[in-house]
């Protein structure tokens, strides 16, 4: 799998102050991770946190907030992770918000439609559209239960 790198400008919730970042972009990254000390600069507060998993298995408690980023045109108010100083992602929530997919062959990001799906009602498993022009999709069904619990 390949990587590449898009500059991107993240700023505070309310959008009004900006920096400029060289982003990696990680799809196996929930969040977009962005300097801790950029974010402080930026007046960004830690909202919670979070346990996440690194590339070396380790998990790791990281603050989480929420700042603007926007790259060429596309603009989303997003959870970011307090990162390390010279790391940052953008990753794959920021990126499905802003409806945009990962072309590896040209190195870019690509816009994509949004999905929005809604079952009849009828069946817990079918989606049924009312036009006939495109097929049902079959969706699974959750069965919740208490961790510990058997299947």
């Amino acid at each position: 799998m390949g990587t590449f790198t898009l500059n991107i400008q993240v700023g505070d919730e309310q959008g009004q102050t900006f920096e400029e970042a060289e982003a990696l972009v990680d799809s196996g990254a929930t969040f977009t991770v962005i300097p801790a000390s950029t974010l402080r600069r930026l007046g960004v507060e830690p909202r919670r946190r979070a346990p996440f998993r690194l590339a070396n298995d380790r998990v790791e408690q990281r603050d989480v907030g929420v700042a603007v980023v926007r790259f060429d045109g596309h603009e989303s108010i997003t959870s970011v992770v307090f990162g390390e100083e010279g790391t940052v992602l953008l990753g794959a929530l920021t990126m499905e918000d802003m409806l945009l997919a990962i072309d590896l062959i040209n190195k870019r990001l690509v816009p994509v439609e949004g999905l929005l799906m809604l079952y009849d009602g009828k069946s817990p498993y079918i989606y049924s559209n009312t036009d006939g022009a495109t097929p049902s999709l079959l969706c699974l069904r959750i069965r919740r239960r208490p961790l510990g619990d058997a299947a």
